[in-house]
């Protein structure tokens, strides 16, 4: 571990001048991202080559108009003036035929005005600055286009700063279990961004998957595109391979940041770009996060700003507004929740740009192996002065939440451990109730929920937290094997095909699905107690399963039943749960345990956990566990 080194204004040597950082773009020509994610009014009509990849080129119809206020190429100028000090921002644009265009900003309530309104001559770049300081200084600055009798195709357009810029260049990481379609793609993606790979050191995947992956990629990557490196170890998790990631870019010559990303993210080369760009001139050395959008359903922003409850110790959305926004349906100009990014405390590792002075001033993440590890990384960087900032504009699209609940199955010990070792790490002297509580409410959630494997997971997790921070010097990979082979064998985590089900399996009737929503308040603890009483007490009648349709597979409908198929979280299939009296009984008195077990050494585990934090997360306890997992 380092002291921290200030970042600025040292190391920021680059000359002053305009730089363009925030392209005006239109989407890939795959096909995969929407249009309004792009551009309201104006239509795809051939492909152009730009410097974040083969697009479509965007034309504005005859006397109409086109809004390009949109989640992709509106600039935050609110995140640029006040991590970057950029004072003013300026626009360049050229278009095909004359046009009309105005210049808009915003204020951080959405309420949006003129800065400018000026005709556009054909094949002419004009230039528009807008000041981002001062009274009134704006969330979002954007443009739109009218055309008038002839169309109008958008040449080129962009936003420029001039601030100082830190030099150096990135190496981009990803740890994989053997993705290797979706790893290709994104390979493919970023060598056809000459404007980013201009930027890299090299691309290092850290191989954890059971058959090396090295030659499927190399295929992906053209003839002369970017550095591949393939590392391969045994799984030590997502912080294993980001580890490594910090770990290569810090002996990196002359690598000033790891952008880190997920194996399972398909990759917008442009907002690589923008984060990049904008890492190099935050002031503070912030880390800065790539927002979420949902792959299943491309124009919905999934995460935006993510922030961790200071008593409980639990992750939401900074904004309950932006989660699950279709951010392509309006333009963001027209959506005032779009314009006041809420501050984030941590940056998910789907994609984030870390700067190697974190990492030497930090270390490198906690051995986890996954979950939480990316939440702890930032909750200790913040200690050390860096800040976490999630910039609006730059996004990767991944999986829901929805589709993918791993907190059911055997990745609920990982669930329970990790968040007890961060509460232990950062939690504040008043911390140790509320997190006990919100633990427990949510295992007597989950054994309503006849989610019983779950609850048995969990509080393995609780047992490993009670051993003390030697536990988290293990084998992460022999862990892994054994709750692997405990699900294979657990008859509710068994997925049965859903043309079985469907076939042979009567829907449960409308009337047993109440309540609809989720009790709360008052009634959330009548509820409880009810069906508590109810799955102690009450004898298993029903002894024929029935179907719950998709949608209603809920935590407040499940304990109404005995025996059930409910729907799993993709859709694809359906697992059976039945109701255990006797389990229920022993599980809950096993949580009681376990919960007041660790209410009771709290002050003696939060002394342990703290002191041997630095050791595990240091970059010579990381080389060794690199060194017995070398292949």
């Amino acid at each position: 571990m380092h002291p921290r080194t200030a970042p600025h204004p040292a190391a920021l040597r680059a000359a002053a001048g305009w730089r363009r950082v925030h392209d005006v773009t239109g989407p890939l020509t795959d096909g995969r991202a929407p249009l309004g994610l792009y551009a309201h009014g104006a239509e795809p009509d051939g492909r152009v080559e730009t410097g974040t990849g083969v697009r479509d080129s965007l034309v504005v119809p005859p006397r109409a108009s086109a809004d390009f206020g949109t989640y992709f190429n509106a600039f935050p100028a609110a995140q640029w003036r006040t991590r970057a000090a950029v004072g003013v921002v300026r626009l360049q644009v050229r278009v095909s035929a004359g046009a009309v265009l105005t210049v808009h900003r915003s204020d951080a309530e959405g309420a949006g005005s003129v800065v400018e309104r000026r005709l556009l001559a054909a094949d002419v770049a004009e230039t528009v600055l807008v000041e981002t300081g001062g009274a009134g200084a704006p969330g979002l600055v954007w443009f739109t286009l009218r055309a008038g009798a002839q169309p109008v195709r958008l040449l080129d357009a962009g936003w420029e700063v001039d601030v100082p810029a830190r030099p150096g260049s990135v190496v981009i990481g990803t740890p994989t279990t053997g993705r290797v379609v979706d790893l290709a793609e994104n390979l493919r993606r970023i060598a056809g961004a000459p404007a980013l790979t201009a930027q890299l050191a090299r691309i290092v995947v850290v191989d954890h998957a059971p058959r090396p992956v090295e030659a499927a990629l190399r295929e992906a990557l053209p003839e002369g595109g970017p550095r591949l490196d393939v590392v391969r170890q045994a799984n030590l998790g997502g912080a294993g391979g980001y580890s490594r990631v910090m770990h290569e870019a810090e002996r990196q010559a002359g690598a000033a940041f790891a952008l880190l990303l997920d194996d399972d993210v398909v990759v917008e080369p442009a907002a690589l770009l923008r984060a990049v760009e904008f890492g190099r001139r935050a002031t503070g050395g912030e880390m800065v996060g790539l927002q979420m959008l949902d792959a299943g359903r491309p124009a919905v922003l999934e995460a935006a700003a993510e922030r961790i409850a200071e008593r409980t110790l639990w992750w939401s959305a900074a904004d309950e507004r932006l989660a699950g926004l279709d951010v392509a349906a309006d333009p963001a100009s027209a959506t005032p929740a779009l314009h006041r990014m809420p501050a984030a405390d941590f940056a998910g590792w789907w994609g984030a740009l870390i700067p190697v002075d974190v990492v030497r001033a930090v270390g490198y993440a906690m051995p986890l192996f996954l979950k939480w590890d990316d939440a702890e990384y930032a909750l200790r960087a913040r200690r050390s002065g860096f800040e976490t900032v999630s910039l609006q504009g730059a996004a990767v699209w991944h999986a829901s939440w929805r589709d993918k609940d791993d907190s059911r199955g055997w990745g609920a010990f990982f669930h329970a451990r990790n968040r007890l070792v961060v509460a232990l790490l950062h939690g504040a002297r008043t911390t140790r109730t509320p997190v006990l509580l919100s633990m427990l409410a949510l295992e007597v959630k989950q054994l309503l929920a006849l989610q019983t494997f779950a609850v048995e997971r969990r509080q393995e997790g609780l047992r490993a937290v009670l051993a003390g921070p030697g536990a988290l010097r293990g084998a992460p990979d022999a862990e892994v094997t054994r709750l692997l082979a405990l699900s294979e064998g657990a008859l509710d985590q068994q997925r049965v095909p859903l043309a079985v089900v469907d076939e042979e399996v009567v829907t449960a009737a409308p009337r047993a699905l109440a309540p609809v929503a989720a009790p709360r308040g008052g009634r959330l603890a009548v509820w409880t107690a009810l069906h508590v009483a109810r799955h102690l007490f009450a004898p298993v009648r029903s002894r024929e399963a029935v179907r719950l349709p998709s949608g209603r597979g809920t935590w407040w409908v499940l304990p109404s039943f005995d025996d059930v198929f409910t729907p799993t979280a993709d859709g694809e299939a359906y697992f059976r749960v039945r109701r255990d009296p006797r389990a229920f009984r022993r599980l809950l008195a096993t949580s009681l345990r376990l919960h007041l077990r660790l209410w009771s050494a709290w002050p003696a585990l939060q002394r342990d956990y703290r002191g041997a934090a630095p050791e595990l997360a240091s970059p010579a306890a990381w080389q060794q566990r690199f060194d017995a997992a070398s292949e």
